[in-house]
């Protein structure tokens, strides 16, 4: 789990499957954000200090 440095509204673990064509996947596997910027650990903490920035 990647959450000691960030405050993270939600844990974020980054996990490494044998293959890649492993089908089907485990049933907790989500969706692939490698390379995706918005999981980039400084967006992601950008975006929860703007969302605590505007409030509730």
């Amino acid at each position: 789990m990647d959450d000691a440095e960030y405050d993270y509204e939600i844990p974020l673990a980054e996990v490494e499957l044998p293959r890649e064509d492993i089908d089907p996947p485990p049933p907790w596997v989500g969706r692939e954000v490698t390379g995706n910027p918005d999981y980039r650990k400084i967006n992601l903490q950008k975006a929860r200090l703007a969302a605590r920035a505007a409030g509730p």
